[in-house]
């Protein structure tokens, strides 16, 4: 089985690497993007993208404009929003734009395998997150 492919499109380095370590160490191939352009060219270029983990960084990421073209691909690519306010209203707002879950920062593994949307995208990541 190959290592499932994990997005992870933040400007915020202190999140990025926390996140991106915690996933290379348990076998997922992480590809980063650290501008909106280059997340967009991530997601048009990796249909085989299993996951993208979204941090809207303090708004230096669009992601309304990430979320519409994941929801566009051929197999819509699950978002999971990680943001920096933890309201109902927040998350609230993530959801309608596409997200499949919001999580505030700073983000525990637990939360981050609680939020896994289940489907056939998604089953081989479950494992990998369970020892973040």
């Amino acid at each position: 089985m190959h290592a499932p492919i994990v997005a992870l499109i933040s400007a915020d380095p202190s999140a990025r690497t926390a996140l991106e370590h915690a996933l290379s160490e348990q076998t997922a191939t992480v590809l980063v993007a650290t501008t909106t352009e280059a997340g967009l060219r991530l997601l048009g270029e990796r249909p085989d993208l299993a996951l993208v983990f979204c941090d809207d960084s303090g708004g230096r990421i669009a992601r309304k404009s990430l979320l519409a073209q994941a929801g566009q691909a051929d197999i819509p690519v699950p978002v999971i929003v990680l943001g920096e306010s933890d309201t109902a209203s927040a998350a609230l707002n993530a959801v309608r734009e596409g997200a499949v879950d919001y999580l505030p920062k700073p983000v525990t593994a637990d939360a981050i395998l609680f939020s896994l949307p289940l489907g056939p995208s998604t089953t081989t990541i479950a494992p990998i997150l369970t020892r973040l």
